[in-house]
């Protein structure tokens, strides 16, 4: 659990449910923005660490906006 109702599922695909009911999380790249998030939780992650998660080593020129 994260807060008051927010639960983080990440056994299987990367779920945010809130008050029980399933959250949007946007596109893929939210979902991997979010594992990447949680596996270095506690942890500042820099803005080149998930441009990895999200695109390895091909990021187009515009993955830091």
């Amino acid at each position: 659990m994260v807060g008051d109702g927010v639960e983080i599922r990440v056994l299987g695909p990367v779920e945010v449910m809130v008050g029980g009911r399933p959250a949007s999380l946007g596109g893929q790249r939210a979902h991997q923005v979010l594992a990447a998030l949680l596996m270095e939780a506690g942890r500042a992650v820099s803005a080149d660490e998930l441009i990895d998660a999200v695109w390895d080593e091909n990021p187009p020129a515009s993955a830091r906006t």
